[in-house]
């Protein structure tokens, strides 16, 4: 920088734009612009990752047809809306249930409902069954041979909003 002592007070050696000679350890004062400088990138940079993060949080998903899944979607967080092919089986150990979901657009999506999901699903009333309009969103996983699969983890990750005929 233009401006900036090069020079050791000391020393008289050629030290750069450093805060403390690499020969004699004395600390060079630095003008206070550049004091300035540095703090506000700091403050700025912290400021900009903060406002990511609030940004991306508040993001609702993105709502896809089934159809439109492809690979690069692995780990998506997705919405989907449609109907329930099958009535949720519920695991051996009560930790995880799975269902089909069909939304109208000609493949379906296989939904995993994981903890306190499953919980939900349980206590659900009117019981969620076979023929359920339901609005999910999760985590998507893609493998080559199956179907995609959708982990919904917690209660608010699916709504029920109609029942089977």
């Amino acid at each position: 920088m233009q401006g900036m002592q090069t020079h050791c007070p000391v020393c008289q050696r050629f030290c750069g734009p450093v805060s403390t000679c690499p020969y004699c350890d004395t600390t060079i004062p630095l003008p206070a612009l550049y004091r300035r400088l540095r703090l506000g990138a700091w403050l700025l940079a912290t400021a900009g990752l903060l406002l990511l993060i609030v940004a991306a949080r508040n993001k609702p998903p993105d709502t896809v047809p089934i159809t439109e899944i492809t690979p690069a979607m692995q780990f998506a967080r997705l919405h989907f809306e449609g109907t329930l092919t099958r009535t949720p089986r519920i695991s051996r150990n009560q930790r995880s249930a799975s269902t089909n979901l069909d939304d109208g657009s000609g493949s379906t999506l296989r939904l995993v409902f994981l903890d306190e999901a499953v919980q939900a699903l349980q206590q659900a009333v009117p019981p969620i069954k076979q023929g359920s309009r339901v609005r999910v969103h999760g985590s998507l996983r893609i493998n080559a041979d199956e179907p995609p699969v959708l982990f919904i983890r917690s209660n608010e990750q699916f709504a029920h909003i109609e029942d089977a005929p």
